[in-house]
């Protein structure tokens, strides 16, 4: 399109202003509709291999209950499969069974705790190192009966998004009066050690 422009260039009248304005404007059409066309092919190639990439992961959780006694730490195991960083995506946690459900949420590469349930406050914590991995296994502490129920954890990168569910059981913690059996014989047993010990 360019070249066929040349000879009427040649052609012109240098003085006729409006035929060397029109060949400029047709030599900036062009080259903006090359760039265009070039960015927009572009876009397309990085969205798509965005997209065949992202849609060869699933997130992945533990087929069993996972059981915690009252008062312990637990992990609540969640990753993405194939193994790939997830520093860049959003990661939630949150409870199937509760209405003000949000346990933990990682977005924009920080940990945001605006929406986070009350109940929730100040135990959880993700492993922002483990993240590189695809590692999004929750940490809870001090957990209580009321944490027992089903977790979701939900994973969101640009138009891509999967999640895996975690079923938590809390059992309480046994607490054995001192006149109990046990109790009598752990106090018997130690008595005898020192008494040992002081032979010794």
């Amino acid at each position: 399109m360019v070249k066929s422009l040349v000879p009427e260039v040649e052609k012109l009248d240098m003085s006729d202003i409006s035929k060397w304005e029109w060949f400029k404007f047709k030599t900036r059409q062009i080259a903006v509709d090359t760039a265009m066309k070039f960015i927009c092919l572009t876009l397309l190639i990085i969205s798509g291999i965005t997209d065949s990439r992202s849609e060869q992961y699933d997130v992945v959780g533990p087929a069993d209950p996972v059981f915690v006694v009252a008062g312990e730490d637990v992990i609540l195991p969640c990753s993405v499969k194939p193994s790939t960083s997830v520093v860049d995506m959003r990661v939630e946690w949150f409870r199937l069974d509760l209405k003000d459900s949000q346990v933990h949420l990682y977005d924009d590469h920080v940990d945001k705790y605006t929406d986070q349930s009350q109940f929730y406050r100040e135990r959880t914590e993700l492993n922002h190192q483990e993240l590189q991995t695809g590692n999004t296994s929750l940490k809870l502490s001090s957990v209580r009966v009321s944490d027992e129920g089903l977790y979701k954890c939900f994973i969101q990168y640009k138009s891509w998004s999967d999640d895996a569910t975690v079923n938590v059981k809390v059992e309480e913690k046994e607490l054995r009066p001192p006149g109990s059996a046990e109790t009598t014989n752990k106090e018997e047993t130690s008595r005898a050690e020192r008494m040992f010990k002081e032979k010794e």
